[in-house]
């Protein structure tokens, strides 16, 4: 073989070689490298039933559907990354402020729970002290009257004996009477004033006692899941006629107890077991609304996410 048909021979092996690579038989390196999964897609997939549930509430699906239209992963066109990282500050701002006006609505009906408490408290002491005096006196002056009739009946004449623990029988049963009157521990005037009851029993409010549109749409919505298509108020409201907080809401009597839990009637009376039964109402809105703050974490994670 001659020096010619070595060279020749040394430089065909290459291309021999890279031939295939180049025209493409083995595939390129980038053949198999998935194309980025749209961002609104991800989102719509990973949340629950619940969480599409509040992104509707929320109205912020179009933003979803906008952010679609963007890729998942950064982009090199500043003007594309810019408009997406806007889309997520836009749904994380509308997220952050439903989550705080849940808070503004749970403080406002805290704030009302402790202030019914300390009524009640003062109420319950008033009631206590008041229970304690008849027992003392009731046992002292009943003890004193028996004892004074008893020694009358020593004497050959029992008639005024007699008459003594007549009068002390009756003293008792009056004694009685007062005590069992002062166990609904009396009552208190207080201004007529609306509470967060207020705008659920559809009676006037005012700027202290209105619920934000996300929460009352909220609680005027069909949980996810139900079947008797009721919702959330409706609900509780079925709940509360069941442990008879109050009546038929047709009948006047109704109606005078919802003036009394809303703090809506004009005499502002109100006791002990009134207070008990108005904190135990807020009690119940509270923990609906509070509801509210799971769907909106799950939304806010999830939305970190990408």
């Amino acid at each position: 073989m001659t020096s010619f048909q070595r060279s020749l021979l040394y430089w065909s092996i290459p291309a021999v070689i890279l031939g295939p690579l180049s025209s493409g038989a083995y595939g390129t390196a980038t053949a198999d490298v998935e194309k980025p999964v749209n961002s609104a897609s991800v989102l719509r997939n990973v949340l629950s039933a619940k969480g599409t549930d509040m992104a509707e509430l929320l109205g912020i699906m179009p933003l979803i559907d906008k952010l679609s239209t963007l890729e998942l992963e950064p982009s090199s066109d500043p003007a594309k990354e810019l408009l997406r990282l806007k889309l997520k500050q836009q749904l994380t701002d509308k997220i952050l402020i439903a989550t705080l006006q849940v808070r503004d609505v749970t403080a406002r009906i805290d704030r009302e729970i402790a202030r019914f408490d300390r009524i009640q408290g003062a109420l319950e002491s008033n009631r206590d002290r008041a229970i304690r005096l008849n027992s003392l006196a009731n046992t002292v002056g009943m003890g004193l009257i028996s004892e004074i009739g008893q020694a009358g009946e020593l004497k050959v004449n029992e008639n005024p004996g007699e008459i003594t623990q007549l009068v002390g029988g009756g003293i008792g049963m009056a004694l009685s009477g007062i005590a069992l009157r002062q166990q609904s521990g009396g009552k208190q005037r207080l201004r007529p004033k609306p509470n967060m009851l207020a705008k659920i029993f559809n009676c006037r409010t005012d700027s202290d006692t209105e619920y934000p549109q996300v929460i009352w749409d909220y609680l005027n919505r069909v949980p996810v899941g139900s079947n008797d298509g009721q919702t959330r108020l409706e609900l509780l409201l079925k709940h509360w006629q069941h442990y008879k907080y109050f009546g038929n809401l047709k009948m006047a009597s109704s109606r005078t107890r919802i003036a009394n839990l809303t703090n809506t009637s004009p005499r502002g009376v109100t006791n002990i077991a009134l207070l008990q039964d108005q904190s135990d109402l807020l009690a119940d809105v509270r923990s609906e609304v509070f509801q509210l703050d799971r769907d909106l974490l799950e939304l806010l994670l999830n939305l970190q996410s990408l």
